[in-house]
């Protein structure tokens, strides 16, 4: 997650971005982006040196990108019901958990079948997509299994098993 909008943290997304793209055998070419720091002379010249093209919306023209608009304002109204919910709750889910309220959205987004069946993540990547079944409501207590009997040693007698957790995705 990018705490800034700055430049360097924007140029270090896009390239752990093309470097996951290339796991998938993904080779990215062209971006489309807003004037914002994508604009700047040092994206443009990372952008020449990949050998990629980007071009531009224009300035308050929401329609031209309304489908990432769209998808933007679904995930973050999911992320805040998903907060808000745990934090009604469970008194330990604080504002302060919204990146990971953030991440698990966008998860079960990329993992959600649409009307056709298929998931955005498997017609993006053309692969076979895990199980819904191991999605849980975000912020729900989950219980984790002692370290020494997760390794399958043994724990003293009067040491818990497991303890108390937050479940923040899979």
């Amino acid at each position: 997650m990018q705490t800034s909008t700055n430049v360097l943290q924007t140029l270090d997304g896009k390239q752990k971005f093309e470097r996951f793209m290339r796991l998938l055998d993904i080779h990215v070419k062209p971006y489309r982006a807003d004037n914002g720091v994508f604009a700047t002379k040092d994206f443009i010249q990372n952008i020449k040196l990949n050998d990629q093209h980007v071009t531009f919306s224009s300035t308050g023209a929401h329609f031209q990108s309304g489908v990432a608009e769209r998808a933007i304002r679904l995930i973050s109204e999911w992320a805040r019901t998903g907060l808000l919910h745990a934090g009604l709750q469970w008194a330990k889910v604080t504002p302060d958990l919204w990146p990971f309220a953030v991440l698990y959205a966008v998860d079960v987004w990329n993992h959600t079948p649409a009307q056709t069946n298929v998931c955005p993540l498997s017609r993006f990547s053309q692969h076979e997509i895990p199980s819904l079944n191991h999605f849980h409501p975000f912020g729900c207590p989950v219980y984790i299994l002692n370290r020494g009997l997760a390794d399958e040693n043994s724990i003293p007698r009067w040491q818990p098993c497991s303890y108390l957790g937050i479940y923040f995705g899979r």
